[in-house]
């Protein structure tokens, strides 16, 4: 076991305490049974008989990693991946390690024909080297897939940069290369595989299909053989032999292979083409029209997402409704095909003779001179095109700018339509900037009405203030402005000078329910709800159906702590109103504090649905998407917002915020250059570009980014912070202190000290690094998290009485850390204390899900000879952090005290594959001598 460093776990007490459970939970204790008995029968190959108790499992814990990550694999194997799908998302929501999932998650969603979740939806940040290697493989097939060939081509790059050897990599260039039309450098690549991975199935297939498409038929019926030896149930290897079998016209052998095919996998859409196509060829036309209905019924019910990226099923799909004269279908797949296999001639002429017969010469044409571009010699094709020529038409468009027109003459109509087209695009800055220039040249009530709103819009309360001053001043019985200028002193805060204009305002027209409502909203703000009650109560009797007092009421009843009721006037102002954007938006923002997320979707997802252009609805719905865990419609919502949001450079940098909420980095960055384009100089966003863009190991960029705000801001430490930072990701800690050193030097900041402990951590100066930590403490003695940095050190350097004391000064401030909790145990075991395991248990109740903490309470148990308790708890522990050695020791530990030498042996062997240090290595080498001396 080892103990938590603060660095690297993030303590999430909500979720950790919804899924704690007690150690001698009797429950627990019948879930590990049936998993272990799961376990079993998976290593005995019954993987039917495996499902059955892993059902029973999770059952009785619909959350138990370990169930549901054997599950994923299982079912994977048995062929079913939209059930390995479901229980490998539900893992990972239940806080699996990613290591474990995410290359059965990608092979399930390549099934699925789901190209775009392996992209979206499996990050490779975290993972090991090998793991990021054939996930990244995953994701250039995937891109591929998609059309997408450049990305394809960089995660293919990224990869074999990793690991020049790794097969799924190797292969996915194979395939992007056939894509690319590169076949010279396809088969170059091809044969290298079958010499480097001669005993793997894909790399025969692999090599098939290059000498296939380059029409070297019996070559590749050669490769394709020996690929279906290694693995007969190889469906595209078996599909692909057919196909060159009906070509070289070698029928009966083509039957037998169509036979076998059809025998293992009954709706494979592209076997009943070629069963089709050979009976067509036999004459019997009728049986041959039913394999072609065949074909395309299983393509109709097949992921539309599969089969818009997959260009044999394409092809095929395409050809079966071409023999069934069903045109618009056949028109609908090749178009389709043509977007992923823009060289292939004879599509484009097939498609263009569908489009000659629909009477549509102009799209004929269009495709026509494409395809003469590839085969400028082809004699069907130029007749096809003549044909087309008779029929012909074109159409252009247009467009202007308000831009444009100001550039012709200094028109302050013209410059104040373009300040309000600049607002409503996004461009807040330009708009108001224009707007200013407008009312220095000509004051207006227009304009300085227009500034005030646009000024307390973007929180500016003191230049609204002086705006609606103007316009009270200009006119001091217009009510609007004098109400306005209220909503400008409450929004400073200002409240005493609010309530006279607005007590003015009623002053002066009793009825105006406008300033009430604001004084409502005074009354709440500075806690009189009893006033508030009197003032709302008298409204809803003037104005019994005006949502504005509903929502007001609503606001005062959850002040009051009265949710129900809140709720209520909620729901009311938004049934009565549901087309304005406030009652939606307010009711969808109740819903999320009540934790009642679907409600909370649905409505505002009815409000983007009347307003989509608005981020405030928008950037509501993408939180709720956040905390129902929909990471992919959340991203695509932000998308949304960021077209919309334009240049305006704060709007952009909360949408990046809420981008890097749901880890979406390069969507964050790509927001992040549209702010600074849109304003150089805004600092947050500066800060945070170079962030990402050492997270992203860009590190050049981060570097000279970091300069320049060195450069910019002299006095800051931030950009010291930044470039040190941008030094620790190259590993050049010497330059990172430096940099930290330097930046303390300039203002003393928590941050920097910690950093520059980390980087004199990593040169191996320990003991300095020690020294920092306690020089700070000394001027600082209640920063907790230098003091906890502190006690890890102090654990580090194996201090462990001193760590003791450090832990019980920190748990009297923070006594339910779970985080201080795991590392008192682990100091009080290794001073061999018998109070370790009574804090490890406290730590577990309070952080079940951090995978080190399930370890220190499993392996406790384990030292004190309760092997078959802790192994469930270690179980969870590997369910979440696959690749601890560490972890894995302690696994084969306890499986080894429980006889169950085959499995032991297994995670021992894993566990010192790592070349790394961990804790108990010694202890392990030898135990893997007595394991060998024992058989």
């Amino acid at each position: 076991m080892s103990f938590v460093s603060n660095a690297g776990v993030v303590i999430l007490t909500l979720s950790c305490l919804s899924s704690a459970v007690g150690a001698e939970n009797s429950s627990a204790n019948e879930v590990a049974a049936y998993f272990e008995d799961a376990n079993k029968l998976y290593y005995q190959d019954e993987l039917a008989s495996a499902v059955l108790q892993l059902k029973n499992a999770l059952q009785a814990d619909a959350r138990h990693l370990p169930s549901l990550v054997l599950s994923g694999e299982i079912y994977l194997q048995q062929g079913d991946a939209k059930a390995a799908e479901h229980v490998l998302r539900q893992a990972l929501l239940f806080g699996a390690d990613s290591s474990l999932v995410v290359l059965n998650l990608a092979k399930a969603y390549l099934q699925l024909g789901d190209y775009q979740r392996i992209i979206t939806d499996l990050p490779i940040d975290g993972l090991a080297s090998r793991i990021q290697v054939d996930l990244l493989g995953y994701r250039a097939e995937a891109y591929t897939l998609l059309g997408q060939l450049k990305d394809a081509r960089y995660a293919i790059d990224f990869a074999l940069n990793i690991d020049s050897e790794a097969l799924l990599p190797r292969l996915a260039n194979v395939i992007l290369l056939i894509r690319e039309g590169v076949y010279d450098g396809a088969l170059k690549s091809a044969q290298q595989l079958i010499v480097d991975w001669p005993n793997d199935a894909r790399s025969w297939n692999s090599h098939a299909s290059v000498v296939h498409a380059l029409g070297k038929l019996e070559a590749a019926i050669s490769s394709y053989d020996k690929a279906l030896v290694i693995q007969p149930n190889h469906v595209d290897a078996r599909v692909a032999k057919v196909g060159a079998l009906i070509d070289l016209d070698r029928l009966d052998e083509a039957d037998v292979d169509l036979t076998f095919l059809e025998n293992e996998s009954p709706y494979e859409p592209r076997a009943a083409y070629f069963r089709g196509l050979l009976l067509s060829k036999s004459g019997k036309a009728e049986e041959a029209r039913l394999e072609y209905v065949k074909c395309t019924e299983v393509v109709a019910v097949l992921p539309k997402a599969k089969v818009a990226s997959d260009p044999q099923l394409l092809m095929a799909a395409a050809l079966a409704h071409h023999a069934l004269k069903q045109w618009e279908s056949v028109r609908a797949y090749l178009e389709m095909y043509l977007k992923k296999i823009p060289t292939d001639v004879g599509a484009h002429k097939l498609l263009a003779d569908v489009l000659l017969g629909q009477d549509e010469p102009e799209k004929a044409i269009k495709l026509l001179n494409n395809a003469r571009v590839l085969s400028e010699t082809d004699a069907g094709l130029l007749a096809m095109l003549a044909a087309a020529y008779s029929q012909t038409g074109r159409h252009d468009r247009a467009t202007h700018l308000l831009e444009e027109a100001v550039s012709k003459g200094d028109s302050l109509y013209i410059e104040t339509q373009l300040a309000k087209s600049l607002l409503k695009s996004g461009e807040v800055d330009r708009g108001m900037l224009t707007l200013e220039r407008v009312f220095s040249k000509q004051p207006s009530q227009q304009t300085a009405f227009l500034l005030t709103v646009s000024y307390i819009q973007q929180k500016l309360f003191a230049k609204a203030k002086d705006s609606a001053r103007w316009l009270v001043e200009f006119s001091p019985d217009n009510l609007t402005y004098r109400n306005l200028l209220g909503i400008a002193l409450f929004s400073k805060g200002e409240m005493v000078e609010a309530r006279e204009q607005f007590a003015i305002t009623l002053k002066q027209d009793p009825s105006f329910s406008a300033s009430k409502l604001n004084l409502v909203k005074i009354e709440i703000a500075e806690k009189n709800l009893q006033k508030a009650r009197v003032l709302a109560d008298e409204l809803m009797a003037e104005f019994p159906e005006n949502t504005k007092v509903m929502l007001e009421m609503s606001r005062l009843e959850s002040a009051a702590g009265n949710s129900n009721e809140s709720l209520k006037w909620a729901e009311k102002a938004a049934a009565l109103d549901g087309l304005s954007l406030e009652p939606v938006l307010y009711l969808a923002g109740l819903y999320t504090e009540l934790g009642e997320l679907e409600l909370a979707e649905s409505a505002a997802i009815k409000g983007v649905r009347n307003h989509s252009e608005d981020l405030s609805i928008l950037s509501a719905l993408g939180q709720i998407q956040i905390l129902k865990n929909e990471p992919k419609a959340a991203q695509v919502t932000f998308k949304k917002m960021v077209k919309i949001a334009g240049y305006d450079a704060k709007a952009l940098y909360k949408i990046a915020l809420l981008q890097l909420r749901i880890n979406e980095v390069s969507d964050a960055r790509y927001s992040l250059t549209k702010v600074l384009q849109a304003q150089p100089d805004y600092y947050p966003a500066e800060v945070l570009q170079v962030e990402l863009s050492t997270k992203l190991g860009m590190l050049e960029n981060a570097e000279r980014a970091a300069q320049q705000l060195q450069e910019k801001y002299p006095n800051n430490p931030v950009g010291f912070q930044l470039l040190g930072d941008v030094f620790m990701a190259r590993e050049q800690y010497q330059r990172a202190d430096t940099q930290y050193f330097q930046g303390l030097e300039l203002k003393p900041v928590s941050a920097l000290v910690s950093s520059r402990y980390k980087a004199l951590q990593a040169q191996g100066k320990k003991i300095e690094s020690g020294r920092v930590l306690a020089q700070w403490l000394q001027s600082n003695p209640q920063d907790s998290s230098i003091k906890l940095a502190h006690s890890e050190y102090l654990i580090a350097s194996q201090d462990y009485k001193q760590a003791a004391i450090s832990l019980v000064q920190l748990l009297e401030s923070f006594p339910e850390d779970a985080l201080l909790l795991n590392n008192m145990a682990y100091v009080l075991y290794k001073m061999d204390q018998p109070e370790a395991l009574s804090y490890a248990k406290r730590a577990y109740e309070k952080a079940a899900n951090v995978p080190q903490i399930a370890d220190t309470l499993g392996w406790l148990l384990v030292e004190s000879g309760s092997a078959e308790e802790g192994l469930k708890f270690l179980r969870e522990a590997s369910s979440r952090e696959s690749n601890s050695p560490e972890i894995l020791y302690h696994l084969s530990v306890a499986l080894n005290a429980m006889e169950r030498n085959k499995e032991a042996a297994i995670y021992l062997d894993r566990a010192l594959l790592f070349a790394e240090e961990f804790e108990g290595k010694d202890r392990a080498v030898l135990l893997k001598q007595q394991m060998k001396m024992s058989k």
